[in-house]
């Protein structure tokens, strides 16, 4: 427990800078609203036949998937499948046929106000295996949102100029980016960074805005705010195993939260117990830090710590922690140095820990 405190005790660690917008602008983000469906086949190998001598070969695979996701504050769900059929014939020999399917869905609601009461459930079904189901339910309160599109709007906005009042709408346009994908297909990108453009009032600066977006010059750490506490239970059915698998249970923790504009702090922790007879318990604690110095300059820690408890005998420990960082000089040199250290799970070797600093560099020549 000692080490799950000492990493929380990170958040409080690291100076903060104050930047001209407020960092409560992140705890103001929420989730954009949206559904889209989609299809696709395809066959990587549609045929393949070949001939030598009085030898012949003939195979053939074709595949699909389907999505589906409708996400709003209060419900998001999802569900879809992906199939894929290989047939095979070699010579005189029988010919084989494989078939793989496979549905995932599940769903989240919220009780209440966007970051409430909650519960929901997932699940996989595996028809290539007897129908293995993978299920996953759970119920808990609050809401850890992903706001890194508004950190990414932030630094369009400082990049390429603009009114600091059009940072909401642009992070919810890079924020539905899949949207996009699915929609407008091979002129996604067209109409993706077009929009975010526009609603920065610069209709001509969508090529500066898709290489802050997507070129490795541009260093924009992720950002997390809000946290969620939850717990639940997994099993799998349908296995055709006697005795049936009787599971387990699981409690976890997440928060996160921007330290001004530029910093963010994430930490973390899991508890799992299997519910076989003779299983022991599993407990994880991480968190991390990032700092980004300018857009083309970031840094990274991370420290954790995991142990299992069996039902007897000695528990086996894990600690690790890494020190990174980036920087890119321009676009045709950049350079990163870390150090990691992680200790030796088993008890007898406690001495055996790793101790490792790295040095890279990257230069473009033409």
């Amino acid at each position: 427990m000692k080490y799950c405190l000492a990493i929380l005790a990170l958040a409080f660690i690291f100076p903060t800078n104050a930047d001209a917008l407020d960092s409560s602008i992140y705890s103001n983000y929420t989730i954009p609203e949206f559904e889209y469906r989609s299809f696709y086949v395809d066959g990587d190998d549609l045929l393949n036949w070949t001939k030598t001598g009085d030898d012949s070969r003939t195979s053939f695979n074709f595949g699909g998937d389907y999505r589906f996701l409708s996400q709003f504050h209060s419900l998001s769900y999802y569900y879809g499948t992906n199939f894929d059929i290989d047939y095979d014939k070699d010579g005189e020999a029988d010919a084989t046929t494989v078939m793989q399917d496979r549905l995932d869905f599940g769903f989240q609601k919220y009780l209440g106000s966007y970051s409430g009461l909650s519960f929901g459930a997932d699940a996989w079904l595996d028809l290539s295996k007897e129908a293995d189901l993978d299920l996953d339910v759970y119920a808990g309160m609050g809401r850890l949102t992903n706001a890194q599109p508004l950190a990414q709007a932030i630094a369009i906005v400082d990049e390429v100029g603009g009114d600091d009042g059009s940072v909401g709408e642009i992070a919810s346009i890079i924020a539905k980016a899949t949207d996009y994908q699915v929609k407008y297909k091979d002129d996604w990108t067209l109409n993706y960074y077009g929009d975010i453009a526009e609603a920065l009032g610069k209709p001509g600066a969508a090529m500066k805005v898709q290489q802050i977006l997507t070129a490795a010059i541009y260093s924009i750490s992720p950002r997390y705010t809000g946290y969620y506490l939850r717990g639940g239970y997994h099993n799998q059915f349908l296995t055709g195993l006697d005795p049936a698998p009787k599971g387990g249970v699981f409690a976890e923790f997440e928060y996160g939260k921007p330290m001004g504009l530029n910093a963010q702090f994430y930490a973390g922790a899991r508890y799992d117990k299997s519910l076989e007879e003779g299983s022991g318990h599993d407990l994880s604690c991480y968190g991390h830090y990032w700092l980004d110095h300018s857009y083309t300059w970031a840094s990274h820690a991370e420290v954790g710590f995991d142990i299992f408890l069996p039902e007897e005998g000695d528990a086996d420990k894990e600690a690790y922690f890494l020190l990174e960082t980036i920087k890119s000089i321009t676009n045709k040199f950049s350079g990163s140095a870390a150090l990691i250290y992680r200790s030796d799970p088993d008890p007898a070797d406690a001495e055996e820990a790793d101790l490792q600093a790295r040095v890279k560099f990257i230069y473009h020549i033409f």
